[in-house]
């Protein structure tokens, strides 16, 4: 990429990869590139920059020194929140353009975050991946809990993260927390064309081109020495693809399209005890519309579970846990609590409709007016546990 997109600080470099359309996003704080809110800040900053840059089409996020990051910089008293921390943080996964870390060395804590927040991983057998909050005993951060299972898969990411066992560069590459392995004094470089190649797709879809052109002449020849039917089966194909591709060219016209930054208050505290559902099912919804809103997504399920929960509504405790309420067996008082409880949902999904009518898309519609909406109960009476008459 051209020279004028590049800016130098003192702790995130950003400079050609030396390939087209590839940048390379660098921490600067060797050996071990302890991270603070300004390097957080500052890897945000670069990445915002090349987004707005045409010409790079692919990131490397690499490091100097012996380690990619080994976590947070304890060095002194910090200066800054943990909210200011996170809002820097979450800039990163609002980024566009397709990254690649190169991960030599300790990934730990935070830095194990921060790798996770690229795209794709090529790592060192040298590398070592921690997600070590527990051993330390607080919250995982930087998005983990979200992130590690994506990867890995629920069960070793609960292993993972309730352990916080060190993860080789081999090991991470089995699990999925790595997508490729490469030497140590060719990582780099391997980290670069895998980018590269990235690039190269993205600049022939912007070109309008389609994967078959490169191999039109094969595919006639073959053709020719087909039977009728194998040469409709493998036109079938060959549409098939083209009607893949025009799909992600339509989704690549609205890649540069701005992306809506939500008004929403963080909670004070995060709803995590088992009596506390009802808090949590209204961040959810919150997030649910937040999601819609900026176009993270377009399909969204949330489950409401049905346990032993005691609530509290309107600061007053309740008597029975939810799932003695549910199953009344025609108890007066039972039957009171659960109609309270029921009320709650439906005043919370009320609320959710009212943040759809109110928040607009790209274009400036109300949300309702293109979300379909279905809220439902696996049980007509569940305390009879009866399926019929289900809502």
């Amino acid at each position: 990429m051209s020279d004028d997109a590049l800016a130098v600080g003192p702790i995130v470099s950003v400079d050609p990869a030396g390939v087209d359309h590839v940048a390379r996003v660098a921490l600067c704080r060797p050996p071990h590139n302890y991270f603070s809110l300004d390097m957080i800040a500052a890897v945000a900053d670069a990445l915002e920059a090349l987004d707005e840059h045409d010409d790079c089409r692919a990131v490397v996020l690499c490091a100097e020194g012996k380690n990619f990051c080994a976590g947070a910089d304890f060095s002194g008293a910090a200066t800054y929140t943990s909210e200011q921390l996170y809002a820097a943080a979450v800039r990163l996964f609002r980024t566009r353009k397709p990254i690649v870390a190169a991960v030599q060395g300790a990934a730990i804590g935070g830095g194990l975050g921060l790798a996770l927040a690229a795209d794709f991983r090529v790592a060192a057998p040298e590398a070592r991946f921690s997600a070590n909050f527990a051993r330390l005993g607080f919250h995982h951060g930087f998005g983990l809990s979200v992130t590690l299972p994506r990867l890995v898969g629920e069960q070793r990411a609960t292993d993972l993260l309730f352990t916080g066992r060190r993860v080789d560069g081999s090991e991470a590459v089995a699990l999925g927390r790595a997508d490729r392995l490469a030497p140590l004094d060719q990582l780099l470089d391997d980290t670069v064309a895998f980018a590269a190649d990235i690039a190269a797709s993205l600049d022939r879809l912007d070109m309008k081109g389609s994967i078959l052109d490169a191999v039109q002449g094969d595919a006639k020849s073959l053709q020719r020495q087909l039977v009728q039917r194998d040469k409709e089966k493998l036109d079938e194909y060959f549409t098939s693809v083209r009607e893949v591709e025009a799909r992600m060219g339509r989704q690549l016209e609205h890649l540069h399209d701005p992306v809506p930054v939500p008004d929403y208050e963080i909670p004070d505290a995060d709803p995590v005890a088992l009596n506390q559902m009802l808090e949590c099912e209204a961040v959810m919804l919150d997030l649910m519309a937040i999601a819609l809103q900026t176009d993270s997504s377009r399909v969204l399920s949330l489950r409401l579970p049905g346990e032993s929960h005691v609530f509290t509504i309107d600061g007053q405790m309740l008597k029975f846990g939810y799932h003695s309420m549910s199953h009344h067996g025609n108890d007066p008082d039972k039957i009171a609590e659960l109609v309270k409880v029921d009320t709650e949902h439906m005043r919370l999904f009320a609320r959710f409709l009212g943040q759809l009518k109110t928040k607009t898309d790209a274009e400036g519609r109300p949300l309702l007016d293109s979300t379909v909406v279905m809220w439902g109960s696996g049980m007509g009476d569940a305390s009879r546990h009866s399926n019929t008459d289900i809502p």
